[in-house]
């Protein structure tokens, strides 16, 4: 079976990018931060671990059932939610790293 290679660089960022939000919410909370999603509230850890899991499980979905659709000129949908969620939790990694360092330094 033929992978894709952009799909595949998404994939492995998004794998980073959660990976990192994981470790940024951990360390925000410890330093006395509170997590701003009220999905991960209460649960952070095990809801943190698992959501990243549960959207590659969409995004195979998506690809299963639209690999041959073009969303936009050479983008599939599949292409286009990967692109999507990376841009969102670089997005929620960045303002991580925000919120700790505006925390150590006030």
């Amino acid at each position: 079976m033929y992978i894709p290679k952009l799909p595949l660089f998404f994939c492995v960022t998004l794998i980073i990018l959660n990976v990192l939000d994981v470790i940024t919410t951990y360390y925000g909370l410890r330093i006395g931060l509170s997590e701003a999603n009220p999905l991960f509230k209460h649960h952070i850890v095990p809801v943190k671990l698992i959501a990243p899991v549960i959207l590659m499980v969409l995004v195979q979905f998506t690809y299963i059932f639209y690999e041959k659709h073009s969303f936009l000129v050479g983008l599939t949908v599949n292409g286009f939610i990967l692109i999507l969620l990376n841009v969102l939790y670089t997005v929620i990694v960045i303002s991580n790293v925000t919120h700790i360092l505006l925390a150590r330094c006030g």
